[in-house]
C-alpha cells in the first residue's frame, strides 16, 4: 500500500511538472496567435476604413510613406505631368533664362526634349569645364550642385556648348553667355547643344551653387 502511494505521488508530481513545464510554451505560442489573428483582421478594417472615407484613408496612406526628408528633392521621382508642364512654359519664352533657382529643373526639361527646343534662345551663367575628348571649340558651361548632394552627377551640372575661338576661354573661367540651342550626338544620346553667340568673363557669383527649386511652372 505504501509502495501505491509512493508510485501515485511520484505520477502526480510528474504530472504537476509537465503542465508547469507545458505552460511557457503556451504562453509563447499566444503571441503568433494574435499576430495570425490581427493579420486577417487588419485587411477587412482597411477595407471598412477605406470605404467609410475614401480620401482620409489615401491621405493616411501619403502620410505613412512620404520621405523620411520631405525637403529632399532627390526623395522621389517627379512625374512625367511635372516635366510637360515646365516644357509648355519654356516653349512660351522668347529666352530662357537659368537662374541659381531653375538651373537644375531647366536643363532636365532641356535634356528630355532637345528637340523641341532647338533655335530657342539661352542665356546662363557659369563656369568653364571641358573633357578630354572635347574638340578645340566645345566647352560645358557648367555649374556645382549645392554641396549636400555632391555624390550625383559629380555635383556638375552643366550644357554642353559650341564657340568660335573657345581656346580664348581658360577652365573654370566664369562666364555670362547667351546661344541657341541645337541638337548633338554625344556618348551615343541625343543632348541638347548651345551655339554660343556671345560669351563675357565675369568674376565668380556671391553664391556659386545651384540647388533645385520649384522650377518655373505654377498652377
Amino acid at each position: 500500500m505504501k509502495k501505491f502511494l509512493t508510485a501515485l505521488g511520484l505520477l502526480i508530481i510528474a504530472g504537476i511538472v509537465f503542465v508547469i513545464s507545458m505552460q511557457p510554451e503556451k504562453e509563447e505560442r499566444e503571441p503568433e496567435k494574435q499576430e495570425a489573428t490581427q493579420e486577417k483582421e487588419e485587411p477587412l478594417a482597411n477595407a471598412k476604413e477605406y470605404l467609410e472615407d475614401p480620401d482620409g484613408y489615401m491621405k493616411k496612406l501619403d502620410e505613412k510613406y512620404k520621405p523620411d526628408h520631405e525637403d529632399d528633392h532627390h526623395a522621389e521621382d517627379k512625374p512625367d505631368e511635372y516635366y510637360e508642364n515646365q516644357k509648355n512654359d519654356l516653349l512660351k519664352m522668347d529666352k530662357i533664362i537659368l537662374s541659381n533657382e531653375n538651373y537644375i529643373s531647366i536643363l532636365e526639361v532641356l535634356d528630355r526634349f532637345p528637340k523641341e527646343f532647338a533655335g530657342k534662345q539661352v542665356e546662363l551663367t557659369g563656369f568653364v569645364f571641358r573633357e578630354k575628348d572635347f574638340s578645340e571649340t566645345q566647352l560645358v558651361i557648367a555649374r556645382s550642385g549645392d554641396p549636400c548632394c555632391t555624390d550625383e552627377h559629380d555635383g556638375l551640372y552643366g550644357l554642353l556648348s559650341r564657340m568660335e575661338n573657345a581656346k580664348n576661354l581658360l577652365d573654370s573661367q566664369w562666364v555670362n553667355v547667351t546661344g541657341e540651342l541645337s541638337t548633338n550626338t554625344y556618348s551615343g544620346a541625343e543632348v541638347p547643344y548651345l551655339l554660343i553667340k556671345k560669351a563675357v568673363k565675369i568674376k565668380p557669383p556671391a553664391q556659386p551653387y545651384v540647388y533645385e527649386g520649384k522650377g518655373t511652372h505654377t498652377d
